[in-house]
Formats: structure tokens, sequence, C-alpha cells
């Protein structure tokens, strides 16, 4: 057998690379922007100006490029090769002697660049954009961006916030202050107040901040007893929960790999959970490679017009590979199978299916 010569090795390589990163680019920008738009009204609704949306745009790139990196490559391995399959160009490199695992190398070239990609993303990139993310929009938080005045503003568990005007006072921006809080059904109270004001240097990471009111009283009241009672305070600090609105509280996606391996995730997290997670953000990465071995063969299969062919198995292969990764995970969480085995299911189904595939392909072509 002849080597695959380098022009077409090349050739190969970017025209794999070139559709995959054409497929990423428009996943992405159909993850991101539908993400946004699920939060559009609570951004508007927070005055979050444009700058911070488009900012925020940015930052949603990592957390969704694992997503969309395995499903692009198949894509693009599907298209360049049914592309050659369809005008017999994979014929004609046969009668040359080039077997379908040479044509694999250069493809797995690619597959290996773009699983770098994923580990470097799950790893480290998406972690420190989510602190970023959070950073950006805790300062972007102000009095006029939460309350609205005259109007009752929920907030998140429970919680709901009134302020009749705002103030340009420093030491009284909120006039004529009424919080109710249901978070405690069994002991529920209002807090009326004669002036607030928002702390915005909260902790990173946290869902709330803090309400500092002054001049009001504190409202229990126990449908079950009967009771009311009333407190005067001069000075009252309270948390406001944002969860409802713009901030997420701090999830294990959030912490670095390198704090989940050394265990200071461990004091939060169930060590069951963190295990889940680790396996999760490795096997992700090689799907992307593994599905390259199982386009390969099937792009060779595909019958004239490979685009449209390409299309059409890429959402059928990875919705399989999604559904098999979801269910591995959850019998995992469940406590039915070990992390490694639940997690790693799908990858090794996929590269059973991809091997098998090869071996017929090649055998046909014999």
């Amino acid at each position: 057998m002849r080597p695959i010569p380098r022009v077409l090795y090349r050739s190969l390589m970017l025209d794999v690379g070139a559709h995959t990163l054409v497929c990423v680019m428009i996943l992405l920008f159909v993850l991101v922007v539908g993400a946004v738009l699920q939060k559009i009204d609570t951004l508007i609704a927070a005055g979050v100006s444009l700058e911070v949306v488009l900012r925020l745009m940015g930052l949603l790139v990592p957390m969704y490029l694992m997503h969309a990196l395995p499903c692009a490559f198949l894509v693009g391995v599907l298209m360049s090769v049914g592309r050659m399959s369809s005008d017999s160009e994979i014929v004609a490199l046969r009668s040359l002697g080039v077997s379908l695992g040479e044509m694999l190398a250069p493809i797995g070239l690619v597959g290996i660049g773009v699983t770098a990609l994923g580990l470097l993303t799950t790893c480290e990139l998406e972690p420190r954009s989510y602190y970023r993310m959070q950073a950006m929009l805790q300062a972007a938080l102000s009095a006029s961006s939460i309350v609205e005045p005259g109007h009752v503003r929920a907030l998140g568990q429970g919680q709901s916030i009134y302020v009749k005007t705002l103030s340009k006072s420093d030491d009284c921006p909120l006039e004529s202050v009424v919080l109710s809080d249901f978070s405690d059904k069994g002991r529920p109270f209002y807090v009326v107040a004669r002036c607030g004001l928002l702390d915005t240097s909260a902790r990173l990471g946290s869902t709330g901040l803090a309400l500092e009111m002054l001049d009001g009283s504190i409202h229990f009241s126990d449908s079950h007893a009967g009771s009311y009672r009333r407190m005067i305070f001069d000075h009252a600090t309270t948390q406001l929960d944002l969860s409802r609105t713009l901030l997420q509280g701090r999830r294990l996606r959030h912490h670095s790999m390198r704090e989940l391996v050394d265990g200071s995730a461990r004091q939060l997290f169930d060590s069951r959970d963190i295990t889940i997670e680790v396996h999760r953000r490795l096997a992700l990465p090689f799907a992307a490679l593994l599905f390259g071995v199982v386009a390969l063969p099937l792009a060779v299969r595909s019958p004239r017009g490979g685009r449209a062919w390409g299309s059409l198995v890429a959402g059928g292969v990875a919705a399989i590979y999604w559904c098999t990764f979801t269910a591995g995970r959850t019998v995992s969480e469940a406590g039915w199978l070990p992390p490694a085995v639940g997690i790693w299911l799908a990858d090794v189904l996929l590269l059973l299916v991809g091997v098998s595939l090869l071996a017929g392909t090649r055998t046909c072509a014999d």
C-alpha cells in the first residue's frame, strides 16, 4: 500500500477542520443566544446595559463550548468525507492503495486537537468564566437594577421587596422600604423601614446582597398559633436572595479541576458527586475523538448528496450519544452504577460502534 500523500493529508485535515470550525460557531451562536433570550426579561428589568449583555455572551461561550465541540467534529467529518465519497474521491484513493486506516490518521489528528481543547475548556475555561460572570453581574447590580420604585419586585426563596422612591442621598438611597420573607412558611415576616441601603460587595459566588435598613419594624405572624409580634429597630441587615434574577449559587461545575482533585471541594459537596463531575470533564472531550471514529465509515458509506446525509446522520448519532450519556449519569447519581462505569458508558459504546463500522467498511471495500 502506498502511504497517503502529504498534500492529501493536509487537505483532508484542513477540510475537516474548516467544517468543524463553522459548525462550532453556528452551534455556539444558537446555544448562547438561546440562553440569553431565556433571561432577556430579567436582564431588561435589571437595567443591564448592552455592553454587559455582550460580555455576558462572551463568558457563556466556554460553558457551551464542550457541548458544541463533539457534535461539530462529527458533522465536520461526515460532511468532508461524505462529499469525497459522493464525488468518487474515496474510490480513487482506494485504487491508489490508500486504506481506510490511513485516512483515519489526519482525521484523528484533528480529533486530538478538538479533544485537547475540550479538556482545557472543562478543566479551566468553564470555571474561570463562571467567576468572571458572577463578578461582572455583581458589579452591574445596583439599587436601580434590583428595585422598581412604586412596584413590588419578586426576588428568590419567597422574598419580595417594595420601595416607594429612590433618593440621590448616599445615606438613604431607598426610601420607604417594605420587605416580605416567606422562605420559612411556618414563620413569615414583614419588614417596614424608613430607608434602606444595598451593599453590592457580596462574596463572589453568593446569590444574595445585603440590605441595610434604618428606623423600622419587623412584623411576625403565626397563622397556626394565631399570634402576632412586632419588633422595632434602629438598624438591621438582611440578605436578599437574587437566585431568581441573575446570580446563581456555587455549583460543582464552577470549581476548577485542581479543586476537585485535591479535595478542596469536599467540604461543600458529596465525594460521589465530585467523582462524577471529574469523570464528566474527562469523558466529554474524548467523545469528540470517538465521534470521528464513527463518522469516517458512515461518511464513506454515504450515498450521493453527502452533505444532507451527513447532517441527518450527525443528528441521530449525537442524539443517541447524549441520551446514553445522560442515562449513565443519572444511574450513577442514583448509586446504581459506579461513577466511572456510568459516565464512560456512552464513550465505550461509541468506541465499539466505531470499531465495528470500520471493520465492516474495510471488509466491504476489500
